[in-house]
């Protein structure tokens, strides 16, 4: 995700629920804070993904952290958008997702 611009800031909690996101989450994923906060981190990707994304917050939870991958995000209009993520450990087993909108081509 070099020199990527960030669309979003999601962080999650080592359980993989949403506890805290930027005004950038919310306009890029369609939902109010409100609504974000205490959602599954498996309920802003496609169906398709939810046992991949499970296996990757299984993951998390015991110390692996990927440093970015390549995926795709469900908005709440169901619109599917790729993206690159880079995840950034933080203190009291909390992770930052930065999210950019995939380059195109």
């Amino acid at each position: 995700m070099k020199d990527a611009h960030v669309d979003a800031i999601v962080i999650v909690n080592r359980l993989g629920t949403v506890e805290e996101v930027d005004e950038g989450a919310c306009a890029f994923f369609g939902y109010s804070k409100i609504e974000m906060l205490g959602l599954h981190g498996s309920e802003l990707v496609p169906p398709d993904l939810h046992t991949s994304t499970a296996v990757s917050i299984d993951r998390m939870q015991h110390g692996e952290i990927p440093l970015a991958v390549h995926t795709r995000v469900q908005r709440k209009d169901g619109c599917v958008i790729e993206v690159d993520i880079s995840v950034h450990l933080l203190a009291r087993e909390r992770m930052a997702f930065h999210i950019a909108r995939a380059a195109a081509g």
